[in-house]
């Protein structure tokens, strides 16, 4: 599960770049908790790619409920090149990806002009992206978590 680990990660390096709050984090994980899995495309996506959806929510809320120091990563093209590597192609993880960023970005019901930047560089550089879908997935999470 390194790509998740990987989605988790830059996700929080994305909303770290204007300081990570609290508020924000349990507001990710209260909304990752309360869906039973971001959307049923991200579960039929996660079963193409041959991924078990049970331990991918597993890795996600686990990778969220372990803050780390996210603060101190500047999310720039050579983060991003390294992350890429990692994340790989496939169309869930990467999906997965660019969505938990907006949720724990837009934890706070702001969303700055920094973690705006950061969110760009993420999509600039990931790789069979759904927009329709990061967005329902988005806007579904950030529903439950309010």
């Amino acid at each position: 599960m390194k790509e998740l680990n990987k989605a988790v990660e830059v996700a929080m390096v994305c909303a770290a770049q204007d300081g990570l709050d609290r508020d924000e984090m349990e507001s990710a994980c209260s909304s990752l908790v309360s869906v039973p899995l971001l959307t049923s495309a991200f579960a039929e996506m996660l079963e193409e790619d041959e991924i078990d959806v049970v331990e991918a929510m597993e890795t996600i809320t686990e990778g969220l409920e372990g803050m780390g120091s996210w603060e101190i990563t500047e999310l720039n093209q050579a983060y991003m090149d390294e992350a890429s590597k990692v994340l790989g192609d496939r169309p869930s993880i990467n999906n997965i990806c660019l969505a938990l960023c907006v949720v724990i970005c837009s934890g706070d019901l702001v969303v700055s002009d920094e973690e705006t930047t950061a969110l760009n560089m993420v999509a600039k550089n990931l790789s069979n992206l759904d927009q329709d879908l990061v967005n329902a997935a988005a806007q579904m999470l950030t529903e439950a978590g309010s």
